[in-house]
């Protein structure tokens, strides 16, 4: 399913920092941004994936680079900003897509995954919009979107410590809102649903094998959660992500929003 606009260019000669932008949502975002004009710049650990993306952004005429980024890392998140402004000279949006996720129940959940999942989920969006944030504010003015989860915000079984994760990002949004509108940077969060992404392909291979069921019974359960009656798609959130990036969202600020098919609506 495409979701690419054939016209819209409302980022034309814009700066986007896309962490985690080598696959999936990343990459969608990614994608999505450089046909509405945007140069964009792709952070992540997998800078093989980070470079065929980007050779898919220079067919479409954009300036692109490619940045092996460990976002846990502030050396690595630093460098990679201040590499992305020797370039561009300016940065005008940041979506903050890298993640990692793990399942387990509260028992077999050890300290090092606990660690992991929310230095990926947590810390990496903390390190990066503080290294962003400041280059923005110099400019006054910048759009930051953090990919949260809609898991951030109930609970389930199997998810405690991805879910936690995702339910700081949504709190770090708002408040980081709040510290950052006087700059006239708007920052806000997109609660993602199922979406069928390489991380989810692993969630279907694992947990299906750990119920016993297939994998298109593992799937079709998943949807049969969903009002609209399908799984997402990178391409439905890289269209709010488009949104929230634009001009048309410029009195939007410190907010959570789900896309989610209609799962969840709280």
């Amino acid at each position: 399913m495409n979701h690419q606009p054939a016209t819209m260019r409302r980022f034309t000669d814009k700066v986007t920092i896309a962490t985690g932008g080598s696959s999936g949502i990343g990459r969608a975002i990614a994608i999505r941004f450089a046909h509405e004009g945007s140069n964009v710049v792709i952070a992540d650990v997998d800078l093989e994936g980070a470079e065929k993306v980007a050779q898919e952004i220079r067919g479409l005429g954009r300036q692109v680079l490619a940045v092996k980024t460990d976002v846990i890392n502030k050396e690595d998140v630093n460098q990679m900003v201040n590499t992305a402004i020797e370039k561009f000279n300016k940065v005008d949006i940041l979506v903050n897509g890298a993640g990692i996720v793990d399942w387990a129940l509260l028992a077999e959940i050890e300290e090092k995954d606990w660690d992991s999942i929310f230095n990926v989920n947590t810390k990496g969006v903390f390190l990066c919009t503080q290294s962003v944030a400041k280059q923005m504010t110099k400019q006054k003015g910048g759009k930051i979107i953090n990919i949260a989860s809609v898991f951030g915000k109930f609970g389930v079984k199997l998810f405690s410590h991805y879910n936690a994760s995702k339910a700081a990002v949504i709190s770090f949004t708002q408040t980081v809102a709040l510290e950052l509108a006087r700059h006239n940077i708007n920052v806000n969060a997109i609660c993602p649903g199922d979406t069928m992404t390489p991380m989810m392909q692993a969630e279907v291979t694992t947990l299906s094998k750990r119920f016993g069921i297939s994998e298109k019974e593992y799937l079709d359960g998943c949807v049969a959660k969903v009002p609209l009656g399908r799984l997402g798609t990178p391409e439905d959130i890289a269209g709010l992500a488009a949104f929230l990036a634009s001009d048309d969202a410029a009195w939007i600020t410190g907010q959570s929003f789900n896309i989610c098919g209609g799962f969840y609506s709280g």
